[in-house]
């Protein structure tokens, strides 16, 4: 994937950004992995974009009821982890 300035990562590092962002690291933690662990030195806004990018490839195709079952079926699976979801149907007036 290339960002704005033509950084072009390799697969394996897209993947641990994708999933440093998931598990909720900042944009300087992934800056310092990338620039660890590759060739090409991006800028934060670098960053910023590709974390954007990453956020919308994974959203984009899914409904809200598809993330949510997706994380329940994650959630749940962890021992000791029980979740219910109650949907309410309302009448429009």
């Amino acid at each position: 994937m290339k960002t704005s300035h033509n950084h072009l990562f390799g697969d394996s590092v897209l993947q641990t950004v994708g999933a440093l962002q998931k598990a909720g690291a900042g944009k300087k933690n992934i800056l310092q992995f990338i620039t660890e662990n590759s060739d090409c030195t991006p800028t934060i806004r670098d960053v910023h974009n590709l974390v954007r990018k990453l956020k919308a490839q994974t959203t984009q195709s899914t409904t809200s009821a598809q993330r949510l079952k997706a994380w329940m079926i994650d959630f749940c699976g962890e021992h000791g982890n029980v979740g219910r979801i109650f949907v309410e149907a309302r009448q429009s007036k």
